[in-house]
């Protein structure tokens, strides 16, 4: 049986605890736990080959990494973000930018902007991807300039099948954008028909006044054209 106050992370097939956390016991009658109680993993094995082989196994070495880490309460700062997140970099040491002081970010797109550190990190609003960079603003120290990684989001990689009624809806024109095109659309061949029936008036008597214009134009060309008189050798005009 676990003793009481503990948790069961896994279990053995049979049900039996294989790895249990000691956590620290609760504040009874207003009075704190002693000093240097933390937590503690308990597993019930070897870390030899005597009784399994979990250390010939290629997960040993992360869980004891992650372990420690739990145990210590330490964990990772993020060096990545996605857009649309407030990324949270950390600054060396923990530092924070006294009056007059503060750091410049650099977006992807090379644009610059001031930001202040507030208690010893930087908030950030994630807009562009790619990969951001934080300098200090002091002239006497020169330091390495911090480097964030900004992703785009999983949706826009998600190559799923699309409902075909959600991508219809996302494809079909808007009635206030495009009222005119949907009211065009909605017309009955007839309707066309009669809409179009002036304009066939008005190309047919553009084509009589054109044809009407050339014949004209040949005449009065004809008309205008001069006489020519030739003289024959023998003197008889021709």
């Amino acid at each position: 049986m676990p003793p009481e106050g503990a948790a069961t992370i896994a279990r053995f097939d049979d049900g039996a605890p294989a790895l249990l956390d000691l956590i620290p016991a609760a504040v009874e009658d207003g009075e704190a736990p002693e000093a240097g109680l933390g937590r503690v993993l308990v597993l019930p094995t070897s870390f030899d080959t005597f009784w399994n082989t979990l250390p010939l196994q290629a997960v040993f070495l992360p869980f004891v990494h992650r372990s420690v880490e739990y145990l210590a309460g330490y964990s990772l700062p993020r060096s990545w973000y996605r857009v649309g997140e407030v990324a949270q970099v950390e600054l060396p040491g923990g530092q924070a930018g006294g009056e007059g002081n503060g750091y410049v970010s650099v977006a992807p797109s090379g644009r610059e902007s001031r930001i202040d550190a507030d208690g010893g990190g930087l908030l950030l609003d994630v807009e562009e991807p790619g990969f951001y960079e934080f300098r200090e603003v002091r002239a006497d120290v020169s330091t390495e300039p911090l480097t964030l990684a900004s992703n785009v989001p999983v949706a826009e990689s998600d190559l799923s099948r699309l409902d075909l009624d959600e991508f219809v809806s996302r494809i079909r024109p808007r009635e206030e954008e495009n009222g005119p095109a949907v009211e065009a659309a909605a017309q009955t061949p007839e309707e066309r028909e009669r809409r179009q029936r002036l304009w066939w008036f008005l190309i047919a008597a553009a084509a009589l006044i054109l044809a009407g214009e050339t014949l004209f134009g040949n005449r009065r060309r004809a008309a205008a054209a001069p006489v020519v008189t030739a003289w024959t050798p023998t003197g008889e005009q021709s």
